[in-house]
């Protein structure tokens, strides 16, 4: 678990607010179902006692919540994926690009293939009716 309490803070009041949205439960249930008393944890979620590593896993073991190591490493994730985004992005769309031209040459091939059977299936009919 980190040492940084800002992190501990943040982690457990998102995690509480999730937790109050998604499943309406207030602090009083949150607490009894970890195991503390509500002012405990209210005193914890305003920052006026510290976080403990024990209560971080506790909420982790009774809610299934993600640790403040694996939010914290989601997030570096993240940030990298968006930073290296645009080369992605230009990578993508050039790929993307060559597709379509591909296509576009596929169905010019197509066309010129339907013109030609087209032209030959009326040089029969017109054979067939000189016949006539």
């Amino acid at each position: 678990m980190p040492d940084n309490e800002k992190e501990k803070l943040d982690w457990l009041n998102q995690q509480v607010q999730e937790i109050r949205d998604i499943e309406g439960f207030k602090i009083k249930d949150i607490a009894l179902r970890l195991g503390v008393e509500p002012s405990y944890l209210s005193r914890c979620l305003n920052g006026h006692s510290p976080v403990s590593d024990r209560l971080i896993k506790n909420f982790k073991a009774k809610f299934g919540a993600a640790d403040v190591d694996e939010v914290r490493e989601f997030r570096d994730q993240q940030s990298n994926y968006i930073k290296g985004q645009p080369a992605g992005i230009m990578q993508a769309i050039r790929e993307h690009n060559a597709d379509l031209k591909r296509n576009l040459d596929d169905l010019r091939k197509n066309i010129e293939d339907l013109r030609r059977e087209n032209e030959q299936i009326s040089n029969y009919i017109n054979h067939l009716k000189s016949k006539e």
